[in-house]
């Protein structure tokens, strides 16, 4: 993702990144790391914690096992499909923690606006990551908007009592 800054930087006037889940973690480091040059971040889900125990056996089980089965298509839209691996390098997956620590560690060097979606129910990202994230921005940094699954009847029920702005409920700036 680095690698492809430089050159889309040296096109364009503005770069912002948008990340989704482990996508969410490389724009944080990529904004860390190219500090003004990225003008702003928006995040759905982004990954920066582990949330199961799995993790733990990764640098052992990278030995044992090639892959994990991939999560995809973790969207409750009826008809939604979402494009991902059919497997996951268990390999790969074991420099995750390191990546995460990184990240988390460098997040006060995020002082771009940052735009974060947190779904209500998310199969694969954890509270924990939201946690971290919230926990290192920068003070002022960020939105938080809640993603609701887009059930027509609630929703409108939501809606109408003023619970929903639009399509999401806008937390309370950082």
């Amino acid at each position: 993702m680095d690698a492809a800054f430089g050159p889309l930087a040296s096109r364009c006037e503005q770069v912002f990144i948008f990340g989704l889940s482990m996508g969410g973690c490389l724009a944080l480091r990529v904004a860390e790391t190219r500090g003004a040059a990225v003008r702003g971040l928006v995040l759905v889900n982004p990954s920066l914690a582990p949330d199961t125990k799995l993790f733990l056996l990764a640098p052992v089980l990278k030995h044992v096992i090639r892959s994990l089965p991939g999560i995809t298509s973790d969207i409750s839209k009826p008809g939604a499909h979402e494009l991902g691996y059919d497997r996951v390098p268990v390999r790969a997956a074991a420099t995750l923690p390191k990546l995460w620590s990184e990240t988390v560690r460098n997040l006060s060097q995020v002082t771009q606006p940052v735009l974060v979606y947190r779904s209500t129910v998310d199969h694969v990202v954890g509270p924990a990551s939201m946690r971290a994230l919230l926990a290192g921005l920068a003070h002022g940094s960020g939105d938080r908007a809640r993603m609701h699954r887009q059930l027509p009847r609630r929703h409108a029920r939501q809606r109408r009592r003023g619970h929903l702005r639009g399509q999401r409920d806008v937390s309370s700036r950082l």
